[in-house]
């Protein structure tokens, strides 16, 4: 019996899977810290459910330095990963970094210009988007192996 897909279908699921929460939540964390950093704040990495980043100065913050500060996150992951397909020839693996990529720009913009209680259906609504590409993806690879 042989598989309803090709191989590489496969391997770019499973990679995609890998690197978004193995690479892609860290990548996100240390974008809010970076911005944090730089505009001469203090933060910590601190552990929940998939990890989040507390600024030490929160209160000292103004409006427009909470929007950098959380568009930065997905923004640096975008940017992180969009460069990685640059560098990379392996489809499987371009394929799995622009997932990762798409996703941290719509959560990205969610998380920097909508209130907090819309970030859940931001995050929601990233993953459908970045999931409708990659199926689209695939399909198209799919015909192009049969």
């Amino acid at each position: 019996m042989t598989a309803p897909f090709p191989r590489r279908v496969y391997d770019a699921l499973i990679q995609t899977v890998m690197r978004l929460f193995v690479l892609g939540v860290p990548v996100h964390e240390y974008g809010h810290m970076l911005s944090l950093r730089f505009m001469g704040y203090r933060g910590e990495i601190r552990s929940t459910m998939l990890n989040a980043v507390w600024p030490m100065d929160f209160h000292e913050m103004g409006w427009l330095e909470l929007r950098f500060f959380y568009l930065s996150g997905g923004m640096f992951q975008a940017a992180v990963f969009m460069t990685l397909c640059l560098f990379n020839i392996d489809e499987e693996n371009r394929l799995a970094n622009k997932f990762i990529a798409l996703q941290g720009l719509v959560y990205g913009l969610f998380e920097g210009l909508c209130p907090r209680e819309l970030w859940m259906t931001g995050s929601i609504f990233s993953m459908i988007l970045s999931a409708i590409f990659m199926m689209l993806v695939l399909l198209n690879w799919s015909k192009k192996d049969l």
